[in-house]
């Protein structure tokens, strides 16, 4: 019971980013709440960035491995 292609691989890489991105939506909070004072503002931009590509990239990896199987799920050769 595989799915070729390698996207198990990209099923792990999924899981584990969204993981890593909870970690990432707890800390980007708190910096502002507890340790920002006396930053530059070009460090407060840098976790405002941070949370927002993560974000993104989260959000398309989902988009990924929600789509790609339910495209191919009716075509014997599997997922290119």
């Amino acid at each position: 019971m595989g799915i070729p292609g390698g996207f198990g691989c990209t099923l792990i890489a999924g899981l584990i980013s969204a993981m890593l991105y909870g970690i990432t939506t707890l800390q980007g909070p708190v910096y502002f709440m507890m340790h920002c004072f006396g930053d530059t503002a070009f460090v407060k931009f840098l976790v405002v960035a941070t949370c927002i590509l993560d974000t993104l990239h989260v959000s398309f990896m989902c988009f990924r491995v929600e789509t790609v199987p339910q495209q191919y799920w009716h075509e014997p050769q599997g997922i290119p």
